[in-house]
């Protein structure tokens, strides 16, 4: 029982630190400071959670699911850590610069393997999805 709790504890604390994050980025994101918010979210996904964001830009398929498995996300957890990518991206969309690009692909990604992980196809996960391949298709 009490290494349940110890578990869950450890994922609602990864929850807590993805949404700080995510709520950093978006900061300084609306202060026009797109760069400096990027660099301060990878920087902390990787000293606090050993979250590697440009290993996630780098893998994918099995790579990329199997890399992710090891901090045991949840589904929420891989729905905020796509947010992060699509926010982290979506202001260079307007020059399709290819690192954008593939922001924006992990982020499509990541919602998938959150399907995968739940088992279950979200409305809102669909949505995001829809929204996130509009942008793509502008590039593509």
């Amino acid at each position: 029982m009490e290494r349940r709790d110890l578990i869950q504890d450890e994922i609602e604390q990864l929850g807590r630190v993805l949404g700080k994050m995510l709520e950093v980025l978006l900061g300084l994101k609306s202060r026009g400071k797109v760069n400096e918010g990027i660099s301060v979210v990878q920087q902390e996904l990787m000293t606090q959670l050993d979250i590697d964001i440009n290993q996630i830009l780098k893998l994918s398929g099995d790579e990329l699911t199997a890399y992710l498995k090891q901090w045991n996300l949840t589904s929420e957890h891989l729905e905020t850590l796509s947010a992060i990518l699509l926010e982290s991206g979506r202001d260079g969309l307007a020059e399709c610069d290819p690192e954008t690009v593939l922001r924006l692909q992990r982020s499509v990604e990541l919602l998938d393997i959150a399907d995968e992980i739940s088992k279950t196809a979200s409305f809102e996960r669909m949505a995001k999805r829809s929204e996130i391949e509009n942008l793509l298709s502008e590039c593509m």
